[in-house]
C-alpha cells in the first residue's frame, strides 16, 4: 500500500534524534532482566499445567508447544537491542513482540502471558517518542482485550449459540475480557508511567548536565570578558598620561631639562600607579578595604596634577557595597579617560546622588563631543555598558557636536 509505504520512509528519514540523545541504556538491561523473569514464569507455568493437570491445560491451552516456541523467540528477540535502528524499525520490532506474545496467549496459557505485555511498553517508553508509546500501549491493549474477548465467546457464546455480532454479545465479550485480564492491564498502565518518569528524569540530570557545562563555558567566557574590562579600564587612563607625560619629557629634553625631569618623574608616578591598577584588577571586585569615596578623590587629583583638566567632584551617596563602589569607580575612570584622549575638554564634572530607590550617577564635560559613529561602539564604552549592567542599571549618553558629552547612569538601590 502506497502510504504504509510512505509512512515507513519518513520513519526511516526521522531518527527521533531526542529519543535517542536522551536514552538511558542501564534502564533498558534492567527492563530486559524483568522480561526474562517474567518468561521464565511463563515457561514454568506452562510446564506445571501440563504435568499437574494435563487434561486442563488441553482444554485451556490449544498448543503449548506451539507457545513455548512463540516465548523462545520473544527471548531471542530480547538480545536484541535496537537503538541506533531507524523509527521504523523500532516500532516494527515492538510490534513483532506484541504478534508473537499475542500468539502465545492464542496458544498457551494466557494469564501467564498477560503480564509479558507491559514489557513492549516500557520498552516503547526507551525506544520511542510519545506518541510512539502511545501507539504500543494501545496495540497491547488491543490485542489483550480482543484475545480476552475470544476467550469469553469460546467459553459463553458459542456452547449456547448465541450471535457473537449483537450488541448484548458485544458488551458481554468486553467486559468479560476487562475481568480476566484487568491485572495485567493494570500492570502494563503502571510499568509504563514507572518507566515514562525514569525516562524523563534521565532527560532532566542529563539536561542539567548539559546547562552546567554551558553555565561553565559562560562563566569563562564572562571571567575572560571581566578581566580585558578591568585591564582596559584600569590601566586605560594610567598609561595614557604616562604616554603624554613621556611626550613632554621628549619635547623639552633639549631645551628645559627641568621639566622634562618632572614629567619623566610624573611618568614614574603613572608607572607605579599602573601597578597598583593592575593589583586592584586582579584581586576580588568585592575587596572589602575598597573604599569607594576615597578612590574617586585620589583619581581626580592625579588627573589635575597631570593635566591641564579641572575636574569638579560632588558625591553624595549612602553606604553602597565594595562590588556597586568599584563598578561605579570604574565607570567613572572610563569616562575621565575618555574626556582626556578625545573631548579636548577643560573642565569636567563628576556627581553622585540619590533619591532613596536610586543612584545617578552624572559625568559631564565642556569639550568637542562625540561623534555619532563612536557613540555606542567603543571597547571602553561597551565595558562601561556591561559593568551597569550587571549592577541592573541602565546608561544614556547625551552628545552634541561642540557642547561637551553627558554620562548618566542610574542604578537601583
Amino acid at each position: 500500500m502506497r502510504w504504509l509505504e510512505r509512512i515507513r520512509k519518513k520513519f526511516q528519514q526521522e531518527e527521533d534524534v531526542e529519543t535517542l540523545q536522551f536514552f538511558d541504556a542501564a534502564l533498558l538491561k534492567k527492563i530486559i532482566y524483568l522480561e526474562w523473569i517474567l518468561l521464565l514464569i511463563a515457561l514454568v507455568g506452562h510446564l506445571a499445567v501440563q504435568l499437574i493437570d494435563p487434561i486442563k491445560a488441553s482444554d485451556e491451552a490449544p498448543n503449548l508447544v506451539i507457545s513455548m516456541i512463540f516465548l523462545l523467540v520473544v527471548f531471542l528477540l530480547s538480545f536484541v537491542k535496537p537503538v541506533r535502528s531507524t523509527y521504523w524499525d523500532r516500532m516494527c520490532f515492538l510490534f513483532l513482540e506484541i504478534v508473537l506474545l499475542t500468539g502465545s496467549a492464542a496458544t498457551g496459557l494466557p494469564k501467564f502471558m498477560f503480564p509479558l505485555y507491559m514489557i513492549s511498553v516500557a520498552k516503547g517508553c526507551l525506544l520511542l517518542d510519545r506518541r510512539g508509546v502511545v501507539v504500543i500501549f494501545v496495540a497491547s491493549l488491543l490485542a489483550q482485550v480482543a484475545y480476552g474477548s475470544f476467550k469469553v465467546y469460546l467459553k459463553d457464546l458459542q456452547p449456547a449459540h448465541l450471535n457473537p455480532y449483537t450488541v448484548a454479545a458485544g458488551v458481554q465479550m468486553l467486559l468479560g475480557s476487562l475481568v480476566n485480564c484487568y491485572a495485567a492491564l493494570a500492570l502494563m498502565v503502571l510499568i509504563g508511567t514507572l518507566t515514562s518518569k525514569l525516562v524523563l528524569e534521565q532527560k532532566l540530570r542529563m539536561e542539567s548536565e548539559r546547562l552546567g557545562k554551558e553555565v561553565e563555558k559562560l562563566a569563562t567566557e564572562l571571567e575572560r570578558t571581566r578581566i580585558a574590562r578591568e585591564i582596559h579600564d584600569s590601566l586605560g587612563h594610567t598609561l595614557t598620561s604616562m604616554n603624554i607625560q613621556i611626550e613632554v619629557a621628549r619635547k623639552f629634553f633639549d631645551r628645559d631639562q627641568s621639566r622634562a625631569t618632572e614629567a619623566l618623574d610624573v611618568a614614574k608616578q603613572l608607572a607605579s600607579q599602573s601597578l597598583t591598577d593592575v593589583r586592584m584588577a586582579v584581586q576580588s571586585i568585592r575587596n572589602p578595604d575598597f573604599r569607594f569615596k576615597d578612590a574617586v578623590h585620589a583619581l581626580t587629583a592625579q588627573i589635575q596634577q597631570t593635566e591641564a583638566l579641572q575636574v569638579k567632584v560632588h558625591l553624595d551617596t549612602p553606604e553602597i557595597s565594595s562590588a556597586t563602589g568599584y563598578q561605579l569607580y570604574r565607570i567613572i575612570q572610563e569616562c575621565l579617560t575618555n574626556v582626556m584622549k578625545h573631548a579636548k575638554a577643560t573642565e569636567a564634572r563628576v556627581e553622585l546622588r540619590h533619591d532613596g530607590s536610586n543612584l545617578e550617577l552624572n559625568v559631564s564635560d565642556n569639550g568637542v563631543g562625540l561623534q555619532k559613529s563612536n557613540t555606542g561602539g567603543g571597547f571602553g564604552i561597551r565595558g562601561m555598558q556591561e559593568r551597569v549592567e550587571s549592577l541592573h542599571g541602565t546608561v544614556t549618553i547625551d552628545s552634541q557636536p561642540e557642547k561637551g558629552t553627558k554620562l548618566q547612569v542610574i542604578i537601583p538601590l
